[in-house]
């Protein structure tokens, strides 16, 4: 299992209790070690907890875990971004596959010139 190394809270930080539960839990990880990552749109907000604050659209691409603190709206929202994040990273893996397959032919290419075959 892969361990975990940064953390993305999702909430409304707006609402007083849900930002009082992410200092809590921004702490919490921070004391074991695990870098806490937020939305900047949201800084201005959260004067206590203890994060690294980076655009809403790469949160859940850039965290091994993603955290939502509130209601059904918010566990949706999240969903979505560690939705999008996954559609991304496969996007991502399939131009990767794509290039090297390109770059194998014109290798595979090149060693059957060497070898006399091509």
């Amino acid at each position: 299992m892969t361990p975990i190394r940064r953390c993305a809270l999702v909430t409304r930080f707006a609402d007083v209790r849900a930002a009082d539960s992410a200092v809590v839990l921004s702490r919490h990880l921070a004391g074991r070690g695990i870098e806490v990552v937020a939305p900047e749109e949201e800084s201005p907000r959260l004067g206590d907890i203890a994060a690294r604050y980076i655009p809403e659209a790469t949160l859940a691409d850039s965290a091994d875990l993603v955290v939502a603190i509130g209601g059904d709206g918010t566990l949706l929202y999240a969903a979505g971004l560690v939705a999008q994040a996954c559609f991304h990273r496969r996007e991502r893996r399939e131009e990767t596959d794509a290039r090297m397959r390109r770059r194998g032919g014109a290798l595979h290419r090149r060693e059957l010139r060497r070898a006399g075959r091509g």
